[in-house]
């Protein structure tokens, strides 16, 4: 092995020692420990599995989470979306109009 390999490796297991005396002295589960360090013994990818699979992500905020019924979100833009199309034409109709003007108006072959 070259010595760049064994200098990756080393930072691996110090970075696994340190999520293990962690992941020891928290306060979480018997069987959590136990399957924590069984991840974090493995070389290199250890703490990578470790930060995916025992450590949850945290909370969001209560305005962020999703409280209502299933389909709220999408059920509100749906019915909000014929609103917002008539809007987009009614502003979009005196533009074209300028334009017809600004063209000498009407179809020019007739």
């Amino acid at each position: 092995m070259n010595q760049v390999m064994l200098i990756l490796l080393a930072l691996g297991w110090v970075v696994s020692l340190i999520l293990m005396v962690r992941l020891l002295r928290s306060g979480k589960g018997v069987a959590e420990k136990i399957g924590g360090c069984a991840l974090l013994l493995v070389p290199f990818f250890g703490p990578l599995l470790y930060q995916f699979v025992v450590d949850p992500p945290p909370a969001k905020h209560p305005l962020l989470q999703a409280r209502g019924p299933r389909g709220e979100y999408a059920h509100k833009w749906i019915a909000v979306r014929p609103v917002l199309e008539d809007g987009l034409k009614q502003k979009g109709e005196p533009e074209e109009a300028a334009k017809g003007e600004l063209d000498g108006g009407g179809s020019r072959g007739s």
